[in-house]
């Protein structure tokens, strides 16, 4: 019996200098076909590792869409109150009323050595 993996979200670390702006683009393909993501409703939270909430960001809070791509921004000033360590995060979106977790992953917070 082989596993579906089809609906697993893709495995996508990632991570900050404390105090630095952080900023990364995501598009998202099915077989080849890029997703137009225009009225699409994303939300992705950033977790410790106790699963206490850390940071949910939407569009207009941290998230922004330009037809296929989505942009997860953080701004310095935000970071800068990031303790060091490693987080979790996902990205769930919904498109025409289907809910999935697109992208999951690590987060991790480098201390800052110049301030």
């Amino acid at each position: 019996m082989s596993t579906n993996t089809n609906y697993l979200p893709a495995v996508y670390n990632t991570g900050v200098v404390r105090g630095d702006t952080f900023t990364e683009e995501f598009a998202f393909r099915l077989d080849g076909v890029v997703y137009d993501l225009t009225g699409s409703t994303p939300l992705l939270q950033l977790r410790a590792r106790d699963g206490s909430l850390v940071a949910q960001f939407a569009v207009g809070s941290g998230l922004a869409i330009s037809g296929n791509l989505l942009t997860w921004s953080i701004s310095s000033l935000v970071t800068s109150g990031y303790e060091p360590g490693s987080y979790l995060f996902d990205l769930e979106i919904s498109i025409s009323g289907q809910k999935r977790t697109y992208v999951s992953g690590a987060f991790r917070v480098v201390k800052d050595i110049t301030r």
